[in-house]
């Protein structure tokens, strides 16, 4: 999706615990996952989503870029080929989706 900070436009996703696929197709990679050691199974012995976040680096095309920890409902917003995390609050204060 498409948002705007006054005159500058960015994308955004919001990470989830369903949506690790159209995650990595955002960053253009796949993020090392940040699991949940106390994870446990569902009535049936299905173990339980044990994903919490994931690291993403600023600058996809460095190896060596500083990483930053995304949690779940955190959002990942695309500037310029770089990528920061903010939560969602934050977000909402500072941009507004536009209207494709």
């Amino acid at each position: 999706m498409k948002y705007k900070k006054k005159s500058e436009f960015v994308e955004m996703e919001q990470l989830s615990a369903s949506n690790f696929d159209i995650i990595c197709n955002f960053l253009g990679y796949t993020p090392e996952q940040i699991i949940n050691p106390m994870y446990d199974f569902d009535g049936h012995g299905n173990s339980r989503d044990h994903i919490v976040g994931i690291m993403v680096k600023k600058d996809p095309l460095d190896d060596k870029s500083a990483t930053v920890r995304c949690g779940l409902g955190d959002c990942i917003v695309r500037v310029d080929g770089m990528f920061e995390v903010m939560n969602p609050w934050d977000f909402r204060d500072t941009y507004e989706k536009v209207e494709e």
